[in-house]
């Protein structure tokens, strides 16, 4: 799957604290966008990993822990 497929098919939704700004999910990836840049993180996350961390007010910090926990690969793709 090429980047540009995953970003147009993640239908990023907002997230209201903490320093991501839209969050998005799609085929296993994890679509992460800060004010900065832009982060995919995968491969095998599961969609309601994304429910998750939407329904935390402060979801930076369980990011970081599931990613270490299911061994996550993170790739910035925009600046």
């Amino acid at each position: 799957m090429k980047v540009s497929e995953l970003l147009a098919k993640a239908t990023p939704q907002p997230v209201t604290r903490g320093r991501m700004k839209r969050l998005g999910w799609y085929a296993g990836y994890l679509v992460v966008e800060y004010p900065t840049a832009t982060y995919i993180y995968g491969p095998q996350v599961a969609e309601a990993e994304r429910d998750k961390l939407l329904r935390v007010p402060y979801p930076d910090n369980t990011l970081n822990q599931n990613k270490k926990k299911h061994n996550w690969q993170s790739f910035k793709v925009g600046a």
